[in-house]
């Protein structure tokens, strides 16, 4: 049997009255929905495709607007690290980050964070305490993860 949101999910019988409980029907149809959301965002995001752009009203340093097309799409490689604060393996990566950024920035690469699902003041604290020095676009909170199917 399954369940969702409490409501379990009844088989219908092989009879030809249905016995489906609406709260049920209508958990399945938000599944669906869910499912097929994140199929087509994986697919307007796979290798190869133009990439999906975004704007965060706050999400520079200083509350002015950003997106990710103020850094990519300008001719350089861009690595986009989706990061929180509170993300244990998030953090554990800034050090190999850090060090693919000092060894290749410049004309050619770049390296962008995205602070997802995270409070502004402790993705700051989080970046000072890591020495991020590279690009940051703050609150973006679901709005890239809902894009890219992540």
């Amino acid at each position: 049997m399954l369940f969702c949101v409490g409501a379990p999910i009844w088989r219908r019988p092989r009879s030809s009255t249905p016995r489906w409980p609406l709260r049920a029907t209508a958990c399945v149809s938000s599944l669906v929905k869910a499912i097929v959301d994140k199929h087509n965002a994986l697919k307007k995001t796979a290798e190869g495709m133009p990439f999906a752009d975004f704007t965060i009203e706050n999400g520079n340093a200083d509350s002015t607007a950003a997106s990710l097309s103020d850094y990519v799409g300008k001719g350089k490689y861009v690595l986009v690290d989706f990061w929180a604060s509170w993300c244990g393996p998030c953090r554990r990566e800034i050090p190999v980050i850090r060090e693919v950024w000092e060894k290749y920035r410049g004309d050619k690469f770049e390296v962008l964070g995205v602070a997802v699902w995270d409070k502004r003041e402790d993705t700051l604290k989080a970046a000072a305490d890591l020495g991020i020095e590279w690009a940051q676009i703050l609150d973006a909170q679901g709005v890239p993860t809902d894009l890219y199917g992540i």
